[in-house]
């Protein structure tokens, strides 16, 4: 693709097809970054949040196990109690 220049203010530079438009704020810190590091960045927060959905989802079933464990433990026991009682 053919350079664009581009006037944004503070600076002029020349941008291809994959750099998104930078401009400068009143303290001279660059805003704007590549279209490649935008995606980069995208992708990293998408894989961290899945796999922090997939950590709560997992916890969320280890802990449903061991609930029903408990319950299994407490119906054991309260069997065994009425059947003792019933001797």
């Amino acid at each position: 693709m053919v350079p664009v220049q581009v006037d944004s203010g503070d600076e002029q530079r020349d941008v291809s097809d994959d750099v998104v438009v930078s401009r400068t704020s009143g303290d001279g810190d660059v805003v704007g970054r590549t279209l490649t590091q935008q995606n980069a960045e995208l992708r990293r927060r998408l894989n961290d949040e899945h796999a922090q959905y997939r950590r709560k989802l997992q916890s969320y079933h280890d802990e449903q196990q061991r609930q029903a464990v408990h319950v299994q433990k407490l119906q054991d026991k309260v069997s065994s109690d009425a059947s003792s009682q019933s001797l």
